[in-house]
C-alpha cells in the first residue's frame, strides 16, 4: 500500500532472460509453467470481515499482533492506538480489533 492506495507492479521484461535451470518453483501449481501468475487461484472461502466501527476514543482494544491498546484518536479512515509497543496508525479499512 502506498499513501492509502493499492499498487502493483508489472512483471519484470528480464524474466525470460533467466535460465530454466537457475529457477527453483515454489507452488506446485506453477511447477512446470514459467508464467509468474500461473499458480494464482480464486479464493473458495472467504472470511466475513467488517471494518471496527463501533469504537471510540479511550475504548481498550485488542490487536492479534501487537496485543491490549487504548484508543487514542479516531476518524473516518485511520485509528490511532496506544500499544505497549508504542503508537500504532491503523487504517480503519483493514484492521482487525476486538472491543474489550
Amino acid at each position: 500500500m502506498y499513501f492509502g492506495s493499492r499498487n502493483s507492479n508489472p512483471v519484470s521484461r528480464f524474466i525470460d532472460d533467466i535460465p530454466e535451470q537457475l529457477l527453483i518453483y515454489c507452488n506446485t501449481f506453477a511447477e512446470k509453467k514459467k508464467d509468474a501468475f500461473s499458480g494464482w487461484s480464486d479464493v473458495d472461502e472467504v472470511d466475513e470481515f467488517k471494518p471496527t466501527t463501533d469504537i471510540s476514543k479511550g475504548d481498550l482494544v485488542k490487536h492479534e499482533i501487537f496485543g491490549v491498546g487504548e484508543v487514542v484518536d479516531i476518524d473516518n479512515f485511520v485509528v490511532l492506538i496506544r500499544f505497549s509497543a508504542g503508537l500504532k496508525e491503523l487504517a480503519l479499512e483493514y484492521v482487525r480489533l476486538e472491543k474489550i
